[in-house]
């Protein structure tokens, strides 16, 4: 029940109290001028024989002990009567007052526990604060500094497409990081405007799948802090993520002819005192130089997509962070 409620309940129980108030003060005032019109009566009764033609009665007369008595009594009666109406308004006073005091404590505590309520929000959202800040620069952080190939890009017979591929990860953070858990995914990219949303739509549905996996944990590696390590991974192509990437290909005549091939993926971690899985994400773009009458033309940024069913060997493979992005940690 709010203030509001409470309040209009304590003023209409007021105005019940003050209407039967004024009942009994009306009825005690008619019984006091009744009172008083009878003992007048009583004490001039020669008043009312000097208009009253003469009579043949007989009159009961009353003792003055007895008429005494009753005076004494009425007046006993009317001082009670009159007693207790000082009392009902002495204590409607008392109600009224002490519902404005509860009123006013109400508000006051109704601010009281506003404050309150604000003060440990503050207190709750600084303690958060501080407690995230000291996780960030104290928890470790894993990065995918390279990828480097360790194989030739090989197109095999069913269609299909190989290679092998090393993944430098280094603990840049300042605490231990275990449970390390590499999870990439070889793609054709597509060469329409799908660039900029297909590769990271991808890797994000992919690496979400990641962190629920719950691989061997006698299979991961722990990382101090500056350590780093080489993870080795053979990856493959599809022969439809090959068609679907080639027939994007903006020349009619050339479609079917090449493909661009990324690479995303995650990797996970933990730490001692976070319960949560970690995830560091990226993305690499793989390519080939540029050729010019079969031979390779030198210049920074001049690359070329995969020529499908050509090999491509290691040292002619060009394997860069994607330009576009994909690179973030939580």
């Amino acid at each position: 029940m709010d203030n509001t409620t409470q309040f209009v309940l304590i003023a209409k129980r007021i105005l019940r109290e003050l209407s039967a108030l004024n009942q009994v003060v009306s009825a005690l005032l008619l019984r006091i001028q009744e009172q008083i019109e009878s003992i007048a009566k009583q004490q001039h009764p020669e008043d009312e024989r000097e208009h009253t033609p003469p009579v043949l009665r007989a009159e009961l007369q009353i003792p003055e002990a007895i008429k005494g008595h009753w005076e004494r009594e009425n007046t006993k009666k009317v001082r009670r009567e009159w007693f207790a109406i000082g009392v009902s308004v002495a204590t409607l006073f008392g109600v009224i007052g002490y519902a404005l005091i509860n009123y006013h404590m109400l508000g006051q505590m109704k601010e009281a526990a506003k404050a309150a309520k604000i003060s440990a929000g503050a207190a709750q959202s600084a303690a958060e604060t501080a407690h995230d800040t000291l996780i960030a620069s104290n928890r470790p952080w894993i990065v995918v500094e390279r990828m480097t190939a360790t194989s030739p890009l090989i197109f095999l017979p069913n269609g299909r497409a190989n290679i092998n591929l090393s993944f430098h990860l280094k603990n840049v953070g300042h605490s231990v990081a275990s449970g390390i858990y590499l999870r990439p995914y070889l793609m054709a990219h597509t060469f329409d405007n799908m660039w900029f949303t297909t590769p990271f739509a991808r890797q994000t549905e992919w690496c979400d799948k990641v962190r629920k996996e719950t691989p061997n944990p006698n299979a991961l590696k722990t990382l101090f802090p500056n350590d780093d390590t080489w993870e080795p991974m053979g990856l493959e192509l599809t022969k439809e993520e090959i068609d679907s990437s080639s027939a994007t290909y903006p020349l009619k005549e050339l479609r079917g002819k090449f493909i661009d091939p990324l690479v995303y993926g995650c990797v996970n971690y933990k730490f001692p005192f976070s319960k949560d899985v970690h995830q560091t994400r990226f993305m690499f773009s793989i390519s080939r130089p540029f050729y010019k009458n079969n031979k390779i033309v030198a210049g920074k940024g001049l690359t070329a997509p995969i020529i499908i069913g050509r090999d491509v060997p290691v040292t002619e493979l060009i394997i860069e962070k994607y330009f576009f992005g994909g690179t973030f940690a939580d």
